[in-house]
Formats: structure tokens, C-alpha cells, sequence
């Protein structure tokens, strides 16, 4: 799969910045706790070949799955939006982070940068 890169960070209330950017971007835990994570990836350049696709938020080593299924079926060539959560229990250093992975075709698709349309938040419940 592909590690989704993110470029900014809209704002971390952390006193240690828990979000970072670039092709590695991922939320660390600054303490341990139960975490509520959103992601919304934005893609454009899917074609009736695709077979699978597949969006994950991976989380203290475990990938949870956001959607998974088979865009040729419901081809749009405006591009296609997922948007999905997870609450999970996370110890202070664990990662998170957002991947897509896309199967069939060339594989190659484009992800919207803009924090409008491709985004991902966490929280720390309790």
C-alpha cells in the first residue's frame, strides 16, 4: 500500500507536535489511552480496470479497514472520496497513519492534496 503524505498541519494542541508531514506523515500518541481517528483520502485516476481498492488507517501496528471494493464496478471519473473512523487503544510512542492501496490497471492513481479533500484528525477519548 501507499503511505498517504500529508502537508500540513492544520493545528496540534499537543505541548509535543503528535502530527507530522511528508511521505512518512503519521500521529503519534503522546500518552497512552483510547484514540478516535477520521480520514478522508480524495483520489483521481481510476479506471474500469482497477479491481480493488482499499483504504486503511494503521494503528499501533494493526490495520483497520476503512473501505475496500472493486471501483470498475462503479466507475467515476471525477474521481472517488472515502471517508471512515476508528476508535482504538494506543499506548504513548505508538503511530498512526493512512494508506490506500490500489489493485489491477497500472495501480497509478492521484491523491487530492488539499486538506479539503483528503484529511486525517485524531483525539484521545480517555
Amino acid at each position: 500500500g501507499y503511505q498517504i503524505a500529508f502537508d500540513t498541519v492544520p493545528y496540534d494542541q499537543a505541548t509535543t507536535p503528535s502530527f507530522t508531514t511528508g511521505a512518512s506523515a503519521h500521529f503519534t500518541a503522546p500518552v497512552t489511552g483510547i484514540y478516535h481517528f477520521d480520514a478522508t483520502v480524495s483520489t483521481t485516476g481510476s479506471t474500469v480496470a482497477d479491481t480493488d481498492w482499499l483504504v486503511q488507517i494503521v494503528a499501533s501496528g494493526v490495520a483497520y479497514q476503512i473501505i475496500r471494493f472493486n471501483p470498475g464496478t462503479t466507475f467515476l471519473t471525477a474521481g472517488l472520496n472515502f471517508t471512515g473512523g476508528i476508535t482504538v487503544k494506543m499506548t504513548a510512542t505508538d503511530t498512526a497513519s493512512v494508506f490506500v492501496t490500489v489493485a489491477g490497471s497500472t495501480k497509478t492513481v492521484s491523491v487530492q492534496g488539499s486538506a479539503a479533500f483528503t484529511n486525517f484528525s485524531g483525539f484521545l477519548v480517555c
